[in-house]
């Protein structure tokens, strides 16, 4: 007979089997109805946590932005992480109570818990990463109770774990990266041990801390697929895999539309070269300045880069239906993208290369004939459906794409009158706003300008003609 309040066993006692089925008795009462307020009050306090964590992220945080299916990603592995966290823990003080020599804490320390901050941080920024471990760990130190810091613990290696993921682009270096947070966690744990004075199954332990670090890479590997297909990210891996010559579109871009295609390669270097000095997706833009106009492989001869002698433009003689054409290579590139499964993001760039920008050209050519006497038009006809660049990355695409385009028609590529052009280029599409959108900054601009002049200074550096000179052949060819 117990009495209420009063204490069955002590911290650091050894049970007795009477203790024991005492405790076992007391955990086969609890029912739902006298589980409902710890429950709601766990549940509460973790909806506390998140909204506070997020909030206040979202406003000290300048590139703290988050969609919708962000939101659905994250709260996700949340909720899978503190499940299996959980299962662990039972899982662990199972094993214990059947071989007295395991300590139900081992299966704790090796659960891969980093993962899923690994995997966030894969495919969305270290900000919201540090948010989430945050969370994370706090929620995890009530669903994982223990005698060490556990709290800390959980904290230390999921940041630890979110930085080593910040330059991974492939499957090798998510190992590394979960080596590097097993040893950590073997760093820490020697740390609490330490603190304490006590060894006590400390070599268990620290083995169980390691290979849970490196089970979080291995984790963060087999998930990857399984998140990009779920919610239709795009890893590094990904891009890696996209930006290969051997891609079957791109191969269709590089065989139908060849002008189109090393277009495309210039802009790549001058976004990637961008984005590198303003802290966006180099990778990224590579790829997606890669399949921008994919759409031009549908109709290659409308397109003046494709063209040899013939422009069938000439031959149509209605600006409109020119208009229609250019228009097309937008909703052409969207259907090969789905088609291929390129993903949201390569998508947006297809989309957002033009923006609302107007077709110059022929809605000049529009005018003229009405004021010779032609049928009127409707001037939306001539401007492209959208949208603007809504990030950083598409944002130095649409600037990437007209300055490209302008350097071709220059006689004079130097430094200073390249800054110039791209000086006008970048006020045109202000003026227009077309970069009203795009989180890009004055500053952003500034550091752009000088990436582009640096790559459109090598592409259009003058080469001696040797065209009158006899080959010799003691010396090397030309590069």
């Amino acid at each position: 007979m117990y009495k209420k309040n009063q204490l069955i066993v002590g911290d650091g006692r050894s049970v007795t089997a009477e203790q024991a089925m005492v405790l076992r008795w007391l955990a086969s009462q609890e029912n739902l109805l006298t589980a409902l307020p710890r429950i709601l009050g766990l549940s509460l306090l973790f909806a506390i946590l998140v909204f506070a964590a997020f909030y206040i992220a979202d406003v000290n945080f300048p590139e703290f932005t988050i969609s919708e299916r962000d939101f659905a990603f994250l709260g996700t592995m949340l909720l899978v992480s503190l499940v299996f966290l959980r299962l662990f823990v039972l899982l662990g003080d199972l094993i214990s109570s059947r071989y007295m020599l395991f300590p139900a804490r081992a299966l704790m320390y090796l659960y891969p818990l980093a993962a899923a901050t690994m995997l966030v941080r894969f495919v969305l920024r270290f900000e919201i990463a540090l948010t989430f471990a945050v969370c994370l760990a706090l929620m995890g130190a009530f669903i994982a109770p223990t005698d060490m810091p556990i709290a800390l613990f959980f904290l230390i290696s999921s940041l630890v774990g979110a930085h080593a993921m910040g330059h991974a682009a492939r499957r090798a270096d998510l190992l590394k990266a979960g080596l590097f947070v097993g040893l950590i966690n073997v760093a820490m744990l020697s740390c609490f041990f330490l603190l304490r004075g006590t060894y006590n199954d400390i070599a268990v332990l620290a083995s169980s801390a390691l290979l849970g670090g490196v089970l979080s890479g291995i984790t963060a590997i087999a998930l990857t697929p399984i998140v990009e297909w779920l919610f239709g990210y795009l890893t590094p891996i990904s891009l890696l895999e996209l930006a290969n010559y051997e891609h079957p579109l791109l191969r269709q871009i590089m065989t139908n539309t060849p002008g189109t295609f090393q277009h495309s390669v210039t802009i790549g270097a001058l976004a990637e070269s961008a984005a590198e000095r303003i802290g966006a997706d180099p990778l990224l833009c590579r790829v997606g300045a890669l399949y921008h106009d994919a759409g031009k492989s549908m109709n290659p001869e409308w397109f003046v880069e494709n063209q040899s002698a013939v422009n069938p433009h000439d031959a149509l003689h209605d600006p409109v239906k020119s208009a229609e054409i250019i228009k097309k290579h937008v909703t052409d590139g969207v259907a090969l993208a789905r088609e291929h499964k390129l993903g949201e993001r390569i998508i947006d760039f297809i989309l957002e290369h033009h923006g609302t920008n107007r077709i110059s050209y022929f809605l000049a050519k529009a005018r003229e004939a009405e004021g010779n006497g032609g049928q009127p038009f409707d001037e939306a006809v001539f401007r492209y459906d959208g949208p603007k660049p809504r990030s950083k990355e598409t944002g130095i695409m649409i600037v990437a794409d007209a300055v490209e385009a302008i350097s071709r028609t220059m006689k004079e590529n130097t430094a200073d009158a390249l800054r110039q052009m791209i000086d006008k280029t970048v006020a045109r599409l202000q003026s227009t706003g077309q970069l009203d959108d795009a989180p890009l900054t004055q500053r952003d601009l500034v550091q752009m300008r000088e990436a582009f002049v640096g790559v459109l200074a090598g592409v259009h550096r003058p080469r001696i003609d040797y065209r009158d000179e006899a080959p010799d052949s003691n010396l090397p060819p030309s590069p």
